[in-house]
């Protein structure tokens, strides 16, 4: 049962991530704002979901469907890969250098803020 919850819930993830690039694809296509925003998203909701899980008892089934399924399916980080190593290789080194420090520093900022959300709350 609990594979099936964590494949369900990364089938959903990533037709989220697929719906999220269509929207993002108008902003530029010079840097990858779309998976920048996924993996912001996704790291925010990751540290609530988290804390969640700490916070009151939820079901270990139900925290790896939303984690490792439905989060895992909707992020991107070996989409973050490629997409820098093609700017390095196509000589972005400013929006390669760009994107790996927005994409860190903003993702664990994202986490770290969400579960002091759900802390607060």
């Amino acid at each position: 049962m609990t594979i099936l919850l964590i494949g369900a819930g990364g089938f959903a993830g990533a037709v989220c991530r697929y719906g999220m690039g269509l929207l993002t694809k108008s902003f530029s296509d010079s840097f990858p704002w779309g998976t920048l925003l996924v993996n912001f998203i996704g790291s925010f909701c990751i540290g609530m979901v988290f804390q969640i899980t700490l916070k009151w008892n939820v079901d270990e089934r139900i925290a790896g469907m939303v984690m490792l399924g439905i989060l895992g399916g909707f992020t991107t980080f070996s989409t973050f890969s490629l997409e820098t190593l093609r700017l390095l290789e196509g000589g972005n080194i400013l929006f390669a250098l760009l994107n790996i420090l927005l994409s860190v520093t903003a993702c664990v900022f994202a986490a770290w803020l969400g579960k002091l959300v759900i802390r607060a709350i």
